[in-house]
This record gives structure tokens, C-alpha cells and sequence, in this order.
């Protein structure tokens, strides 16, 4: 009875100084042809709501606070993370990746899928802009905002109030306080004494702009551009303005003076000359109010002119005196 006790005794001792003498297995080099399908749960990946400073290749993180499709990091250079789930390697970047932005430590990283073979592009009007490359924006110091946008030059901008730089990829505006009308915008980013605090996607896969074409404007659609004009069967519009000076040189009875002419670009046969002169006539020789008749003044057009006559009414002949006409053509 006294063997059997010290041997249970023997056993138990034993298993406690095996159990309290028991080293982490190294998965890498003492297991093989590990299957997990059995476990209850796995978490392979670190998880952060931010992408950590430093990274060696082969890392993999989770970043908790991004949406589905835009979360899942892989290091495949020194300290550099890149998003996965892009097109792979050829085509476009496509769908809400194209051109996301995320931080790390100081570093803003916008468009991280834009690559060589598979650019993220940016259209305006009928000019696609390739950027083919991640950008990326060093935050020295401040406290402010940053807005991301593409210019309707095709240029990744980052307009801010804060103190950063860009890579080549990117340009860095400074006191830029909103988006301007023209641009393409995709994030707004705030930072706090120097350091990124929140980031803003402003991104949209559709949008449009509705031109609506209203009585007296005419628009024309083309490669993705309208182009409006006026539509002057509806609406009369001014094609050429200026002033023309009439003869002084006598003009004999029931005559008219040689034609005073001026150049008016646009002009057509087809179109109206509203004229005045720029001062009273009534005291003007030949123009003034007389029983025996005077000089009458008329107007018309020509392809690219404008035309004056100055025709004698009288029973005499008149030398007029100097007068400027104001003129305008309309249609």
C-alpha cells in the first residue's frame, strides 16, 4: 500500500515539474503541415485603428477603423504599407480604392493602388489624367486642415493652412481653406499641434453636373463638354461697338459725301446699326434745323463694316460741320 501511494506520488510530481518546465513550441521550425480547420478561432494579422510607424516586409495588419476593402495592409517594402484588394497587376485602379487616402505617424498616403500598370485616372471633360504612382504628404506642424483634391490641370493636390511638404507625385498648396470650384475633390484631413487626427472621404463613384438650357441659349455637347451660346434668333446681343467721324468737305446739292466707313469684326449684311451722335446737332452746320433743307445721315452694314452716308437735302451746296457718331451693331 506504501509502494503504490509513493508511486502515484512519484507520477504527480513528475507531471507538475513537466507542466512547470514547458517552453513555447516555435511553429517556423518545430511544426509541419499545420491544419487550423479545427480551432475555434485564429487571428493571424495584427489589428490597430491606425497602420503602426514601422514595418518589415512580409507583415500583414488589420487597420479596425477602415471600411470593408480598404483595411487589410501588407508591408512589402521597410516601413512601407500598401492596401490590398487593388485590381492585381495590370489594368486601372478602380472602384472606391481609386485614389483613398490613409496616415501614418506624420505621413498621409493618397492613391496607395495607383500604379505604372494600373494607373488611377482622373477625367475632365474629355481629358483622362494617369497618375501612376502613390503621393505622399509630410506633416511638419500645425493645426489646421488638409483638402486632397485633383486640379482641372490633372494635378494631386494638397491645399492646407497646416506646415507640410508633398512628394514629386503631389503638390502642396498653401492657404487653401476649401475645394476650389474646378477641382476633383477626395478627402479632407484636420490636424492637431502636428499630428493627423481625422480623415474625411469626400470620394463619389458617380456624379454629374445638369445643364439646363433656358429660352435664348442654345448648348452643344461634346467629348463630355457643353458649350453654350446665345441664341440671337431669341435673344439681340451686341457683335461690334465703336465710333465713326463724319466729312467736313463740302457736299454740292442733292449729293452725298463719299462714304465713311469703319471695320466692325463679326458683322453681317443681315445685321442692325443702332447709331447717335455724341452731341447735340442743332448746332452744327448742315445738321442744325433749316427751311431749305440740310444733310441727313444714314446707316448700314457690310460683311465687317459698318457704313455711313451723309447725303445733302438741299437746294445748295453745304460744308457740315464735325460730328462723331456713336455706333453699335446688334442681332
Amino acid at each position: 500500500m506504501i509502494r503504490k501511494l509513493t508511486l502515484k506520488l512519484l507520477v504527480v510530481s513528475a507531471v507538475v515539474a513537466l507542466a512547470s518546465g514547458q517552453t513555447q513550441i516555435d511553429l517556423q521550425h518545430q511544426a509541419r503541415g499545420i491544419d487550423f480547420t479545427a480551432a475555434t478561432y485564429t487571428k493571424p494579422l495584427q489589428l490597430g485603428p491606425s497602420l503602426p510607424a514601422t514595418c518589415a516586409i512580409g507583415q500583414a495588419f488589420m487597420m479596425t477603423g477602415a471600411a470593408a476593402g480598404s483595411n487589410l495592409y501588407f508591408c512589402l517594402a521597410t516601413n512601407q504599407w500598401t492596401l490590398e484588394g487593388g485590381p492585381g497587376t495590370g489594368g486601372v485602379a478602380s472602384g472606391l480604392n481609386t485614389l483613398s487616402s490613409s496616415t501614418s505617424g506624420p505621413i498621409l498616403t493618397i492613391g496607395a493602388l495607383c500604379s505604372s500598370s494600373a494607373p488611377c485616372n482622373v477625367r475632365f471633360g474629355s481629358t483622362v489624367y494617369a497618375i501612376a504612382s502613390p503621393a505622399t504628404a509630410s506633416l511638419a506642424g500645425g493645426t489646421g486642415t488638409a483638402y486632397i483634391y485633383v486640379s482641372s490641370s490633372g494635378v494631386l493636390t494638397v491645399g492646407h493652412n497646416l506646415t507640410l511638404t508633398c512628394t514629386s507625385v503631389c503638390t502642396a498648396a498653401s492657404g487653401v481653406t476649401a475645394f476650389p470650384n474646378d477641382s476633383m475633390p477626395l478627402a479632407i484631413w484636420t490636424a492637431n499641434s502636428g499630428t493627423w487626427t481625422s480623415g474625411t472621404d469626400v470620394r463619389s463613384a458617380f456624379g454629374r453636373d445638369d445643364i439646363y438650357v433656358s429660352t435664348g441659349l442654345l448648348s452643344v455637347q461634346s467629348q463630355g463638354l457643353s458649350t453654350l451660346s446665345v441664341d440671337f434668333s431669341v435673344v439681340t446681343g451686341t457683335i461690334a461697338n465703336g465710333t465713326a467721324s463724319l466729312g467736313t468737305s463740302p457736299i454740292s446739292a442733292a449729293a452725298c459725301a463719299s462714304v465713311v466707313t469703319v471695320a466692325a469684326a463679326g458683322v453681317a449684311s443681315s445685321d442692325a446699326i443702332v447709331w447717335t451722335p455724341n452731341a447735340s446737332l442743332k448746332a452744327v452746320n448742315g445738321y442744325a434745323p433749316s427751311t431749305s433743307g440740310g444733310l441727313g445721315i444714314s446707316a448700314y452694314p457690310t460683311s465687317g463694316n459698318v457704313n455711313f452716308d451723309v447725303c445733302n437735302w438741299s437746294g445748295g451746296s453745304i460744308t457740315p460741320g464735325a460730328v462723331t457718331l456713336n455706333w453699335r451693331v446688334v442681332r
